[in-house]
This record gives C-alpha cells, sequence and structure tokens, in this order.
C-alpha cells in the first residue's frame, strides 16, 4: 500500500465538494459574461411577448365594448324607426368590429332587415355570416340557421334548406318554435323528393310533441307521402 509524502495533507471531502463547487461557479460565470448579450435578448423577448398578450387581450376588450355600444344605438334606432341609421351602424359593427359578440348579433339583425325587405341574396349572406362566426346553442343561433334555410327555400334549394331547418329545431329542441322549424325540415325533405327524410321527421313531430296543429300537419305529410 502506498504511503502519503511527508507534509501532504489530504483534502476532506467537504474541501472536495467546496473546491467543486468554486469551479462551477467560475466556468458559470465566464459561460455568463460570454453570453451575457445571448441571455438580455432573451429575457427581452419574453418581456415582449408578455406585454403584447396584455395589449392584444386589453386592446380587445375594448373592442368588445365599443362594438357593444354602437350594437346598442343601432337597436335604438330601429326602436325609433330610423332604419338607415340603424343599417349604417350595424354595418359599422360588423365591418370594424368582426370576431367580437356584438359583431355577430349586428349580422344577425342586418339578415333580418334584408329579409323583411326582400332582399333575399343580402338576407342569406348575413346569416351565413353569422352561423360561420357563432357555434353557441343559443336562440340567436337558432334563428339564424332558420333565417338562412329560409333563404334557401325561397331560393327552392330545399334539400339543403331542409338541413339547416333541422339544425334549428336540434339547437334548442325545447324552444316552443323548433317544432315549426322541424316541420320546415320535413316540408323542405319533401319539396326535395327526399321522401325517407321527411317521413322520419313528419313522424318524429307526432311521436315527440303535442303541438295539435303540428301534429295535424305531420299527419297530412305522412298521408301525401303513403
Amino acid at each position: 500500500m502506498l504511503k502519503a509524502k511527508k507534509g501532504f495533507k489530504r483534502a476532506t471531502k467537504q474541501e472536495l465538494k467546496h473546491d467543486s463547487f468554486i469551479e462551477f461557479t467560475y466556468e458559470a460565470k465566464d459561460w455568463i459574461e460570454k453570453n451575457a448579450q445571448m441571455l438580455l435578448l432573451a429575457v427581452a423577448a419574453v418581456v415582449a411577448v408578455i406585454a403584447i398578450g396584455y395589449f392584444y387581450n386589453s386592446s380587445k376588450a375594448t373592442a368588445a365594448q365599443e362594438a357593444a355600444v354602437l350594437l346598442s344605438r343601432a337597436q335604438q334606432e330601429m326602436r325609433m324607426g330610423q332604419k338607415e341609421s340603424a343599417l349604417a351602424l350595424y354595418n359599422e359593427v360588423t365591418d370594424k368590429y368582426a370576431g367580437t359578440d356584438a359583431s355577430g348579433k349586428a349580422a344577425f339583425f342586418l339578415g333580418k332587415m334584408f329579409w323583411e325587405d326582400n332582399d333575399i341574396t343580402q338576407a342569406k349572406s348575413y346569416f351565413k355570416r353569422y352561423i360561420d362566426d357563432h357555434s353557441e346553442k343559443n336562440i340567436l343561433t337558432q334563428a339564424a340557421l332558420a333565417g338562412y334555410a329560409d333563404c334557401l327555400a325561397n331560393e327552392k334549394a330545399y334539400g339543403e334548406a331542409a338541413k339547416y331547418y333541422e339544425r334549428a329545431a336540434k339547437t334548442q329542441p325545447d324552444f316552443p318554435q323548433a317544432v315549426a322549424y322541424l316541420f320546415s325540415a320535413a316540408q323542405s325533405y319533401y319539396d326535395a323528393g327526399e321522401m325517407g327524410k321527411a317521413k322520419t321527421l313528419a313522424q318524429e313531430i307526432i311521436d315527440n310533441y303535442k303541438d295539435p296543429v303540428f301534429i295535424n300537419r305531420a299527419e297530412m305529410l305522412l298521408a301525401g307521402i303513403e
């Protein structure tokens, strides 16, 4: 076994650990000094992303508020019979504040206005815009689907109209108007020559709904098929 030379002091485990730590900190310090610019740029990039996110969210909230105010003004103008000024405000909301909740509502109201004016092409365009931008299953979505179906039926595109009437009925099945939409779907399938689908929906009305008016209509439709 080799003996330690006289005067040689063996380093303790604690001292070895301490020396290793000092060596590491010096290496880290050298690396940081060499890469300081890169680190500063990385930190700046993170700060920029956070700032952009904050600005984006803040701007988005502001836009939503502004759009809601304009929508409220448009509806007030409509109640006062000022149709032209209401139309201009609705268009401003849809064009300037696309993506906001108010923009979707404005598109629906524009569709309704053009439908009432018998401008089917414009009505269809705005109802479709609402449908494409909003997937919520609420009464407004249901009405937009039915409005779009009305436009298609007016164009005698009965097969497509039936699909949208059916979607409208099943968006809010407990809503009182749902049975009317379901019958419109059955009638449109009938008009499109898709008798199997017409029969299925007519039978669904008879089996699942209690409205005597539409039950009677569904029975008459079935009699016409059979």
